[in-house]
């Protein structure tokens, strides 16, 4: 898929200089902002789901950092 993007003077002068410098094009560099972006976002919508989850269950169950972290298996 082609679009077009019209970027600030500011933004267009580093991408091009991060082109430049690195050998890659300013189309490379623009669709993994894209990627990453969209990541993002849907990373975002499935924390606000669950929050709505959280909110409309009448007894939610929370734990301390240490609780999670033993479950977890993570050191802290």
């Amino acid at each position: 898929m082609q679009i077009s993007v019209r970027l600030d003077e500011n933004i267009g002068s580093k991408l091009e200089k991060l082109a430049q410098d690195a050998k890659r094009t300013k189309s490379f560099y623009i669709q993994e902002a894209i990627k990453k972006f969209l990541e993002d976002m849907s990373d975002y919508m499935d924390a606000v789901e669950e929050l709505k989850t959280i909110e409309n269950d009448p007894e939610p169950q929370f734990f301390t950092i240490d609780e999670a972290a033993r479950e977890l298996s993570v050191k802290i």
